[in-house]
């Protein structure tokens, strides 16, 4: 009877997808935190950020109205082996899927940044209705021993409508590692995050849906 009990659990896990999206803590945090910093703010867009403990660098939060269908923003999001191409600002110059199930894939990614050692992510990588998330993750890949793995890299596309409007919230915490200085990290994130957000709607606007 227990051992039934157990299956029929798993099965439970597996038919809600809650096996697969164990986020991590600072995760959860950084979608439940209400009081951002705003940092810059025009016409398209709002970006803020906001210090959590325990991290050197800030998490980020942009809101952007969209002019794109915005289930292909979220397709942008998603088709992470066209990021060199659909997100040129971000510095990727290899991307992919390693694995793939369903709404859940581990994808990885090398950051080439100008006067900086290449950085690899590998990441967790979850589709829902209105969202994708993702969340670090480790798995055997063969790189060059030049390259650096990032130590955190976690955050979410998410969908909402306002008044009449699309509008697509994006949060990241990414920390590149090694011996880069987080103010470095900071200026760089808030000058080329909005600049990557466009180009993914620009991307999305190349989209039929």
């Amino acid at each position: 009877m227990k051992l039934l009990t157990n299956l029929i659990f798993i099965f439970l896990l597996e038919s809600l997808g809650i096996s697969k999206t164990i986020y991590p803590d600072i995760w959860e945090k950084m979608m439940s935190q209400k009081d951002w910093e705003s940092i810059t703010e025009t016409e398209k867009y709002r970006l803020s950020k906001f210090q959590f403990d325990g991290f050197s660098v800030p998490a980020f939060k942009i809101e952007m109205i969209l002019k794109a269908h915005p289930q292909t923003i979220l397709d942008v999001a998603w088709n992470v082996a066209k990021y060199p191409e659909s997100l040129p600002s971000a510095y990727i110059t290899e991307a992919g899927i390693y694995q793939n199930k369903d709404s859940t894939q581990t994808a990885w990614q090398v950051m080439d940044v100008p006067f900086l050692a290449p950085r690899l992510y590998q990441y967790q990588h979850v589709r829902k209705k209105h969202r994708v998330d993702w969340y670090n993750t480790v798995f055997k890949q063969h790189i060059d021993e030049n390259i650096l793995t990032a130590s955190t890299n976690v955050g979410s596309w998410s969908l909402s409508i306002k008044g009449e409007e699309n509008v697509l919230t994006y949060i990241v915490l990414t920390d590149p590692g090694g011996l880069v200085p987080a103010w470095i990290i900071k200026k760089a994130q808030m000058k080329y995050l909005p600049q990557m957000l466009m180009e993914a709607e620009n991307s999305a606007l190349k989209l039929k849906k």
